[in-house]
């Protein structure tokens, strides 16, 4: 790994090789746009190419960790300023380094992933002859990133040379700003275990996700103390950290619900999908959640909201999952009632849910990738693409 902090950074930066391809994002934490990375890299690097990983952040905020046969280079640029002002000269800062590291690189094509990361490397390799493609995470009518940075993102997505999302709700969006000649879907490439993990199921509702007002924890505390008294042993797990942890526990001390609702933190979550008997995911918007279609692997029948933007094209309701309007605790309230009482409904359901992302492998959201970014064929150093992935 390389920092752009390091004394010869400069000198060790001009001797980078060529890669093929070089993708750029704030940082590698927990997150499902940072999974992606790790697991589009790994596949890429297994597959032969060569492939850089560039982050604003420094290591220090690692979650994942990247393939050793990719190349990484943290700029240690990221970080709050005090004031528009000084924010300014520091976005200038990480436009130009980052922007030295791709010319260095000189990776014909590049792709940047989420938010005001992708706004900056438009700017970073205006010029370079880079092929520059947008992955942007979710719906942006749902997402707003700050107005200075909502301007910026209408305005300079269209000089990308393509602009892809994983759902269909974000594209129709970006096509208000975007020339739909530059669109295109990309699906998540997800990795899933081989052989997936025994299922013993036990009475649990689990959530996996950032703990951030838009995954709609707070609601779905509230919806299970409604039905906590009905169904005496069933727990509700919430995996995954973030800003609204210290108020989430607030809320369930207050809900009286400490021995019924557990906040496990930043951790493997494929051994509590093993053991889940629902999945709820009532978020108040998404693009398409990697942690929904791993849980619906497992045959786990998940539950999601109305607004859930690229959930819903995997969920259909009452056919592999139950779908429930946004922020309405009474009717997530139902919907959990409904399962937990139905063993038969809750198990067809979540036969149905694994039948249709049995097609989300890895493989075939590769080979969409690549055609996508029109990667030149290569010959395989190995086989086992997904199982080489980061997971």
């Amino acid at each position: 790994m390389i920092a752009s902090n390091d004394r010869n950074f400069r000198k060790r930066a001009a001797s980078f090789e060529v890669h093929d391809l070089s993708l750029i994002i704030g940082d590698l934490s927990e997150g499902g746009a940072q999974r992606v990375v790790c697991n589009l890299a790994s596949a890429w690097v297994h597959a032969g190419r060569r492939v850089a990983v560039v982050t604003l952040a420094g290591p220090q905020r690692d979650f994942f960790q990247l393939d050793p046969g990719v190349t990484r280079i943290a700029l240690d640029v990221a970080g709050r300023s005090a004031g528009p002002v000084l924010g300014l000269l520091a976005n200038l800062r990480r436009v130009r380094a980052l922007r030295q590291v791709l010319r260095q690189i000189a990776s014909p094509v590049a792709v940047a992933f989420a938010g005001s990361t992708n706004v900056l490397t438009v700017l970073a390799a205006w010029g370079l002859g880079t092929r520059l493609v947008i992955s942007e995470r979710n719906d942006p009518a749902k997402q707003s990133l700050g107005r200075p940075w909502n301007f910026l993102r209408k305005f300079l997505y269209r000089r990308a040379d393509l602009v892809t999302a994983n759902s269909h709700a974000a594209l129709d969006t970006l096509s208000s700003y975007v020339p739909r000649e530059l669109l295109a879907h990309v699906p998540n490439p997800v990795v899933f275990p081989t052989p997936l993990p025994s299922r013993v199921v036990e009475p649990l509702i689990l959530n996996v996700g950032r703990l951030h007002e838009q995954k709609a924890q707070d609601v779905l505390m509230t919806a299970f103390a409604e039905v906590a008294d009905e169904v005496p042993g069933w727990r509700l797990e919430i995996l995954g950290t973030g800003g609204l942890d210290t108020e989430l526990r607030k809320q369930i001390t207050a809900l009286q619900l400490s021995d019924r609702v557990l906040m496990v933190g930043q951790v493997d979550p494929w051994p509590h999908y093993a053991r889940a008997a629902v999945f709820a995911l009532p978020s108040r918007f998404e693009g398409t959640p990697n942690s929904l279609l791993e849980a619906m692997s497992f045959g786990i029948p998940p539950i999601v909201s109305n607004t859930a933007g690229g959930a819903l094209e995997y969920v259909e309701h009452g056919v592999n999952g139950l779908v429930v309007p946004v922020d309405d605790a009474e009717a997530l309230a139902a919907a959990m009632r409904e399962l937990v009482n139905d063993s038969e409904f809750r198990e067809r359901l979540g036969l149905a849910a694994r039948d249709r992302v049995a097609a989300c492998s890895m493989e075939s959201a590769l080979m969409a990738w690549e055609a996508t970014l029109q990667l030149p064929s290569v010959q395989p150093r190995s086989q086992e693409v997904a199982n080489n992935a980061t997971t």
